[in-house]
């Protein structure tokens, strides 16, 4: 307390509770900031992290099954050749039927591609000399091999 308010409590005596619940108040009020301050308990952590390892778990296992048992698109099967544009995914002789006279496809990349499927295919020799004649002529040359695709 200061000065002032010694005198005036010696002035006025009845003022004293007034003055002892103010401080007792102001007491209390440093407590809860203290309260709060406090950083969160370990014990509360040790609660929630098997709720949240149980929930993450969880949700793999989802992920998991959606992945492995989701049917495949409209057009597409997981263990064949049957991804990508209808032009990429032609037999070789249908590759034939379709090639250019000029000995190309749509672009460059189809030619060079259908040319490396071509290259082991003995009823379509003339198509791939063909391609390759096509593909030289541009400064160019057929895929290593079809499986690089």
């Amino acid at each position: 307390m200061n000065a002032d308010l010694e005198r005036e409590l010696q002035e006025h005596p009845e003022l004293r509770p007034v003055v002892g619940r103010l401080r007792a108040g102001r007491a209390l009020e440093a407590g809860r900031e203290i309260a709060s301050r406090r950083p969160f308990p370990a014990a509360c952590g040790f609660r929630v992290a098997p709720s949240l390892a149980a929930a993450s778990l969880l949700a793999a296992v989802a992920l998991a099954a959606w992945a492995w048992f989701r049917p495949a698109p409209p057009g597409r099967s997981v263990g064949s050749r049957a991804y990508g544009a209808r032009e990429y995914r032609l037999t070789a002789e249908e590759m034939v039927a379709t090639q250019n006279p000029d000995g190309s496809w749509q672009n460059d990349f189809l030619t060079q591609r259908n040319a490396a499927v071509l290259r082991n295919v003995p009823s379509a020799a003339v198509a791939y000399k063909r391609a390759v004649r096509y593909l030289r002529s541009k400064g160019m040359a057929p895929l290593e091999s079809e499986f690089m695709l």
